[in-house]
Protein backbone atom coordinates (compact mmCIF):
# COMPACT_ATOMS: atom_id res chain seq x y z
CA UNK A 1 0.00 0.00 0.00
CA UNK A 2 1.62 3.52 -0.52
CA UNK A 3 2.12 6.10 1.61
CA UNK A 4 0.92 9.33 2.02
CA UNK A 5 2.99 12.47 3.53
CA UNK A 6 0.10 15.00 3.31
CA UNK A 7 1.50 18.85 4.02
CA UNK A 8 -2.17 20.14 5.02
CA UNK A 9 -1.96 23.15 6.07
CA UNK A 10 -5.06 25.17 7.33
CA UNK A 11 -5.62 28.41 7.03
CA UNK A 12 -3.26 30.81 9.46
CA UNK A 13 -0.87 27.54 10.03
CA UNK A 14 2.66 27.09 9.44
CA UNK A 15 4.99 24.72 8.55
CA UNK A 16 8.83 25.42 8.54
CA UNK A 17 11.55 22.57 8.11
CA UNK A 18 15.17 22.64 7.81
CA UNK A 19 15.98 19.61 6.49
CA UNK A 20 13.88 17.15 3.79
CA UNK A 21 10.59 16.27 3.62
CA UNK A 22 10.41 12.77 2.36
CA UNK A 23 8.52 10.07 1.07
CA UNK A 24 10.92 7.63 1.54
CA UNK A 25 9.77 4.39 0.84
CA UNK A 26 8.23 5.99 -2.81
CA UNK A 27 8.42 8.49 -5.23
CA UNK A 28 5.42 7.44 -7.21
CA UNK A 29 2.81 10.01 -7.66
CA UNK A 30 -1.28 9.56 -8.14
CA UNK A 31 -3.28 11.99 -10.00
CA UNK A 32 -3.83 13.60 -6.33
CA UNK A 33 -1.38 12.41 -4.70
CA UNK A 34 0.06 13.86 -1.37
CA UNK A 35 3.30 12.45 -1.66
CA UNK A 36 6.54 14.68 -2.36
CA UNK A 37 9.41 13.23 -3.43
CA UNK A 38 12.60 14.10 -1.73
CA UNK A 39 13.97 17.49 -1.49
CA UNK A 40 15.31 20.15 1.00
CA UNK A 41 12.81 22.62 2.31
CA UNK A 42 13.79 25.33 4.41
CA UNK A 43 10.91 27.25 3.66
CA UNK A 44 7.08 28.72 5.50
CA UNK A 45 4.35 26.88 4.15
CA UNK A 46 1.17 28.86 4.72
CA UNK A 47 -2.19 29.33 3.29
CA UNK A 48 -5.57 27.89 3.38
CA UNK A 49 -4.07 24.15 1.75
CA UNK A 50 -0.79 22.61 0.24
CA UNK A 51 -2.44 20.03 -1.15
CA UNK A 52 -6.68 19.76 -1.58
CA UNK A 53 -7.38 16.87 0.95
CA UNK A 54 -10.49 15.43 2.12
CA UNK A 55 -9.89 14.52 6.02
CA UNK A 56 -11.76 11.50 7.21
CA UNK A 57 -14.82 11.22 9.28
CA UNK A 58 -12.59 9.45 11.59
CA UNK A 59 -10.60 12.45 12.59
CA UNK A 60 -13.81 14.14 14.21
CA UNK A 61 -14.22 10.60 15.95
CA UNK A 62 -11.22 10.53 17.80
CA UNK A 63 -11.44 10.57 21.47
CA UNK A 64 -9.06 12.93 23.80
CA UNK A 65 -7.07 10.48 25.19
CA UNK A 66 -4.41 12.40 27.58
CA UNK A 67 -2.90 15.43 28.04
CA UNK A 68 1.37 15.02 28.79
CA UNK A 69 3.02 18.21 30.12
CA UNK A 70 6.79 17.79 29.68
CA UNK A 71 9.38 19.00 31.77
CA UNK A 72 10.72 19.27 35.30
CA UNK A 73 7.44 19.08 36.20
CA UNK A 74 6.17 16.58 33.79
CA UNK A 75 2.65 14.46 34.37
CA UNK A 76 0.38 12.57 32.34
CA UNK A 77 -3.02 12.79 32.97
CA UNK A 78 -5.55 10.29 30.62
CA UNK A 79 -5.04 6.69 29.15
CA UNK A 80 -3.49 5.28 26.54
CA UNK A 81 -0.04 6.40 27.29
CA UNK A 82 3.09 5.69 29.65
CA UNK A 83 6.15 6.87 30.02
CA UNK A 84 9.21 4.89 29.43
CA UNK A 85 12.62 4.88 30.44
CA UNK A 86 14.67 7.58 28.96
CA UNK A 87 11.99 9.96 28.43
CA UNK A 88 10.20 8.13 25.78
CA UNK A 89 6.14 8.77 25.81
CA UNK A 90 4.56 5.47 24.59
CA UNK A 91 0.96 5.39 22.86
CA UNK A 92 -0.26 2.41 22.65
CA UNK A 93 -3.82 3.36 21.86
CA UNK A 94 -5.95 5.58 19.05
CA UNK A 95 -7.26 8.75 19.87
CA UNK A 96 -6.40 12.48 20.64
CA UNK A 97 -2.78 12.87 22.98
CA UNK A 98 -1.86 16.72 23.65
CA UNK A 99 1.64 17.68 24.59
CA UNK A 100 2.93 20.96 26.07
CA UNK A 101 6.03 21.99 27.90
CA UNK A 102 9.76 21.54 27.14
CA UNK A 103 11.31 17.90 26.97
CA UNK A 104 15.23 17.13 25.78
CA UNK A 105 15.95 14.05 24.78
CA UNK A 106 13.03 12.54 24.49
CA UNK A 107 10.43 10.80 21.53
CA UNK A 108 7.09 10.25 21.18
CA UNK A 109 6.55 6.86 20.24
CA UNK A 110 3.82 5.36 18.59
CA UNK A 111 2.63 1.60 18.05
CA UNK A 112 -1.33 0.69 18.12
CA UNK A 113 -3.36 -0.39 15.41
CA UNK A 114 -5.64 2.86 15.69
CA UNK A 115 -5.37 5.70 14.33
CA UNK A 116 -3.64 8.70 16.69
CA UNK A 117 -3.66 12.70 16.56
CA UNK A 118 -0.28 14.57 18.17
CA UNK A 119 -1.92 17.11 19.34
CA UNK A 120 0.69 20.33 20.10
CA UNK A 121 -0.08 22.90 22.14
CA UNK A 122 3.13 24.79 22.83
CA UNK A 123 5.84 21.83 22.72
CA UNK A 124 9.31 22.09 22.25
CA UNK A 125 10.52 18.59 22.25
CA UNK A 126 14.51 17.24 21.14
CA UNK A 127 16.33 14.27 20.46
CA UNK A 128 19.85 13.90 19.79
CA UNK A 129 20.16 9.89 18.74
CA UNK A 130 16.55 9.47 17.21
CA UNK A 131 13.22 10.94 15.74
CA UNK A 132 11.25 13.25 18.05
CA UNK A 133 7.94 11.64 16.69
CA UNK A 134 8.11 7.70 15.82
CA UNK A 135 4.92 6.23 14.46
CA UNK A 136 5.98 2.50 14.66
CA UNK A 137 2.84 1.72 13.59
CA UNK A 138 -0.69 3.33 13.37
CA UNK A 139 -3.29 3.34 11.05
CA UNK A 140 -3.11 7.27 10.14
CA UNK A 141 -0.67 9.68 11.98
CA UNK A 142 -2.06 13.47 12.36
CA UNK A 143 0.29 16.21 13.59
CA UNK A 144 -1.49 19.37 14.68
CA UNK A 145 -1.04 22.43 16.34
CA UNK A 146 -2.84 24.94 18.74
CA UNK A 147 -3.91 27.99 17.65
CA UNK A 148 -1.67 30.72 18.66
CA UNK A 149 0.99 28.47 19.59
CA UNK A 150 4.43 28.07 18.12
CA UNK A 151 6.25 24.29 18.33
CA UNK A 152 9.59 23.09 17.86
CA UNK A 153 11.05 19.37 17.23
CA UNK A 154 14.95 19.20 16.50
CA UNK A 155 16.43 15.64 15.96
CA UNK A 156 20.40 15.08 16.63
CA UNK A 157 23.56 13.94 13.65
CA UNK A 158 23.47 10.57 15.19
CA UNK A 159 20.85 7.76 15.69
CA UNK A 160 20.79 5.14 17.64
CA UNK A 161 20.80 1.51 15.97
CA UNK A 162 18.72 -1.52 16.46
CA UNK A 163 20.74 -5.01 16.06
CA UNK A 164 21.01 -5.66 12.62
CA UNK A 165 22.96 -2.10 12.60
CA UNK A 166 20.49 -0.14 10.94
CA UNK A 167 19.54 3.70 12.04
CA UNK A 168 16.21 3.58 14.09
CA UNK A 169 13.95 6.31 12.59
CA UNK A 170 15.48 8.40 8.91
CA UNK A 171 13.76 11.85 10.64
CA UNK A 172 12.36 13.77 12.81
CA UNK A 173 8.92 13.47 12.40
CA UNK A 174 8.99 9.62 11.09
CA UNK A 175 6.30 7.41 10.50
CA UNK A 176 5.95 3.64 8.88
CA UNK A 177 2.39 4.92 7.83
CA UNK A 178 0.79 7.87 6.35
CA UNK A 179 0.99 11.04 8.20
CA UNK A 180 -1.22 14.27 7.63
CA UNK A 181 -0.63 17.57 9.43
CA UNK A 182 -2.99 20.26 10.42
CA UNK A 183 -3.99 23.53 12.71
CA UNK A 184 -3.65 27.01 12.89
CA UNK A 185 -0.61 27.00 14.99
CA UNK A 186 3.51 27.17 13.76
CA UNK A 187 5.29 23.99 13.55
CA UNK A 188 9.04 24.00 13.22
CA UNK A 189 11.31 20.91 12.19
CA UNK A 190 14.54 20.90 12.07
CA UNK A 191 16.58 17.86 10.98
CA UNK A 192 20.55 17.03 11.20
CA UNK A 193 20.25 13.55 10.98
CA UNK A 194 18.85 12.66 6.98
CA UNK A 195 15.19 14.53 6.90
CA UNK A 196 12.55 16.48 8.92
CA UNK A 197 10.16 14.97 7.83
CA UNK A 198 9.84 10.90 6.62
CA UNK A 199 7.10 8.45 5.96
Amino acid sequence: MKKKLALAVLMGAVLTCTGTISACSTTENSENSEVTEEKEDTSEVQGESATEIEYPDELEELEMMATVVLGETSGISGSGIELLEENTYSIIAGGVYEFSGTLEDGMIFINTEDTVEIRLNGASITNSTGPVIYGENSKDLYISTVEGTTNILQDGTNYETDEAGEAIGKGTIFSNDDIYFLGAGSLTVNGNYKHAICS
